[in-house]
């Protein structure tokens, strides 16, 4: 097919069909002639907000009746929480009672001391006398070391409270289920209770005296590393379940 010469360039194919209906083009306002705004809807016609909005969040401390009074727990009802003087006196008489087995154990290796460094005797023998006493006071430091833990937290994980926490009418008790803390919690309260004694001396007082800085469950940082509250038991047989104090 010969091309004319008159059209040096070939005829533009036509458009595709149209898919829809062709929407009329929207007319250019007029030159220099101002665009009113649109209207302001309104306050009424607003989207009103949702329900809640602007409340605080809701507080997820379902177990707190009272904020450093009492708790609701599953298995143990509604609890009142240990006051800080009888957690503290529990400490002291706990401290008394493990302390009478490395204090008998200081009286006889001191009784005994004199015999072991004595240079006076026979020389050969003051080597042998001096590591059996070098060893014998390693011995008693590890003794006074590993017997505080090791009785809190047999008798915890087993009676749910030491010997002071009896006297003084004190539990300590899951938090999740409000039974018995057991061996695995028992021992997390332990480890970071007296653990701390291990970094710095006056760390464990720090940590005895934690649970004033918890207003809502008197929770020692102890006590949260393991998921525990201290309860007293005083008097809750008295009360009937569900009851504020």
């Amino acid at each position: 097919m010969s091309q004319d010469p008159n059209t040096p360039f070939p005829p533009a194919p036509p458009p595709p069909a149209a898919q829809g209906p062709v929407l009329p083009m929207p007319a250019a306002p007029a030159s220099g002639v101002p665009q009113p705004y649109p209207a302001y809807p309104g306050p009424q016609a607003q989207q009103p907000f949702p329900p809640g909005y602007g409340q605080p969040f809701p507080s997820t401390d379902h177990d707190v009746i009272v904020p450093g009074e009492r708790l609701r727990l599953p298995e143990a009802g509604d609890v009142r929480l240990a006051s800080m003087g009888s957690r503290l006196v529990a400490r002291l008489i706990d401290g008394l009672i493990t302390s009478v087995l490395p204090v008998g154990l200081i009286v006889l290796y001191l009784a005994f001391a004199d015999r072991l460094f004595d240079l006076r005797q026979d020389e050969s023998a003051f080597i042998p006398r001096f590591s059996i006493g070098v060893a014998l006071a390693i011995t008693l430091l590890l003794i006074m070391a590993v017997i505080p833990p090791l009785y809190e937290w047999l008798m915890v994980a087993t009676r749910g409270a030491t010997l002071g926490k009896m006297l003084m009418g004190i539990r300590v008790l899951d938090q999740r289920t409000g039974g018995e803390a057991g061996y695995s919690r028992a021992a997390v309260r332990v480890a970071v209770l007296h653990g701390s004694a291990y970094f710095c001396a006056l760390m464990v007082l720090v940590v005895m005296l934690s649970p004033l800085f918890d207003s809502r469950r008197r929770q020692g940082w102890h006590d949260q590393a393991a998921g525990t509250v201290v309860i007293s038991v005083r008097g809750q047989a008295e009360q009937p379940p569900g009851a504020v104090a």
